[in-house]
């Protein structure tokens, strides 16, 4: 599913994303080290081609700077 039509679906149903936002493992590249950080995905939103999202870490923690990460999730929300 598109990103532009997965979004919207976001809050829809009685086992949403909203009620029951998904986890998200962040592996965060700095230099030649990464770190994986679990977190909570909320409010997503859709500019342009750019998704983003309020997080809330659930275990490990998050640098103050970022080169790249990478997204992985058991649902569509890294989409």
């Amino acid at each position: 599913m598109a990103t532009a039509r997965f979004v919207p679906f976001w809050s829809k149903g009685k086992d949403s994303f909203l009620s029951d936002p998904p986890n998200a493992t962040l592996s965060i590249v700095n230099e030649d080290q990464v770190n994986d950080v679990v977190v909570v995905l909320r409010d997503p939103e859709l500019k342009g081609n750019e998704l983003s999202y309020h997080v809330r870490v659930l275990e490990g923690e998050m640098p103050a700077r970022v080169a790249r990460f990478r997204c992985s999730s058991t649902s569509s929300a890294c989409h």
